[in-house]
């Protein structure tokens, strides 16, 4: 969902910000990009850092023990499920029953019996608002929601049509959906912190080395970023699709390439939107490049779409300064210059829907 405007087919990911049932999404060709459906629009799911895989690992290691021998059931990740005509997700996690588990088939068509969504910086907004109003929509008993930063998990259970909250006791939470299921959530947190750097003469020698390259870093001025337009390009009456366009212009004497853009909107005030998505572009020496930026904007039958919806975005574009050992600083994190943008204006969203 983070675009470059002018582009070679193949290069990018193509599904993103389209509109179709869940059998048209099901039968898309597989172009190495992760989707989801979303109330009818394809939503690319942004790549995780690390915590995020190796948290949902752990986690879906201990469930998998529980469950090795019983005959209760599956844990699995990375499988679709289909809860209704025009919404197809893919949990970090979700467990079904033996007697649910549909025989040889990568996604489900009736409701797991538990979800997990592991958060993301890119998925929080979802996974907390959207993906829990449709799961208890869905009616699926249990729902976990992990937020591995934080080190806590969300327990929600399902009780008369609706998700509460249920607190753990003594570290311990009794899970209903998996039977006998009792989660340590110590266990669940295996991440520990970075080794200290090297002393002595090796810290001094990298220390020297780092403030050398970031001496030439700071030579380098960020692109200049602001929204030029915002365009909407679908509508139903589930929401819209609203498409920003960036301007990145490069004020240097050399080409900067661009690679991740964390963003967040607004509506009259109320956050609707985050995301961070990445991309392979460069912005020429002395040039300019616009790049697009999806955000979906949902409605409900409480809270329709308005014709016309103010707008604030704001986010910060990650861009690298060329040279090897710059590039060595820029993968191990320990230099990520960026540049940041926000723009407010007026979108309009007609109820007739409006395409590019």
């Amino acid at each position: 969902m983070f675009d470059v405007i002018t582009r070679t087919a193949g290069d990018y990911p193509r599904y993103a910000g389209l509109r179709m049932t869940a059998a048209e999404y099901l039968a898309l060709p597989d172009d190495g990009y992760q989707y989801e459906l979303i109330d009818g629009v394809v939503l690319m799911s942004p790549s995780p850092d690390f915590g995020h895989p190796n948290t949902r690992a752990e986690l879906l290691t201990l469930l998998r023990n529980y469950l090795r021998g019983r005959g209760l059931g599956v844990a699995v990740a990375d499988t679709d499920v289909t809860l209704d005509g025009d919404v197809v997700y893919r949990p970090d996690i979700l467990f079904v029953r033996a007697a649910n588990i549909p025989p040889g088939t990568r996604r489900l068509d009736q409701r797991p019996d538990l979800v997990v969504e592991v958060l993301s910086p890119g998925t929080q907004v979802y996974d907390l608002n959207t993906k829990r109003r449709d799961y208890q929509r869905a009616g699926i008993p249990e729902y976990w929601i992990v937020d591995y930063a934080n080190r806590s998990i969300r327990f929600l259970r399902l009780k008369d049509g609706r998700y509460e909250d249920v607190t753990p006791s003594g570290g311990e939470f009794q899970s209903a959906a998996v039977p006998g299921f009792m989660l340590r959530i110590d266990e669940v947190w295996t991440l520990r912190p970075p080794p200290a750097l090297p002393s002595g003469m090796v810290r001094t020698l990298l220390s020297l080395a780092a403030a050398a390259a970031l001496a030439g870093c700071s030579s380098v001025k960020p692109p200049n970023l602001k929204v030029v337009s915002a365009q909407m390009t679908e509508r139903t009456e589930h929401g819209a699709v609203v498409e920003f366009v960036l301007e990145a212009d490069n004020p240097n004497d050399l080409a900067l390439p661009l690679t991740d853009v964390t963003y967040s909107l607004d509506v009259d005030g109320v956050p609707v939107f985050a995301g961070t998505r990445t991309a392979e572009a460069t912005v020429r020496r002395y040039g300019r490049q616009l790049v697009t930026i999806p955000a979906v904007i949902t409605a409900t039958p409480a809270q329709p779409l308005p014709p016309v919806a103010r707008y604030s975005i704001r986010g910060e574009l990650v861009y690298e300064v060329p040279g090897d050992f710059t590039r060595t600083l820029f993968d191990i994190e320990i230099r990520r210059p960026t540049a940041t943008f926000e723009g407010e204006g007026t979108v309009e969203l007609p109820a007739s829907g409006a395409g590019r």
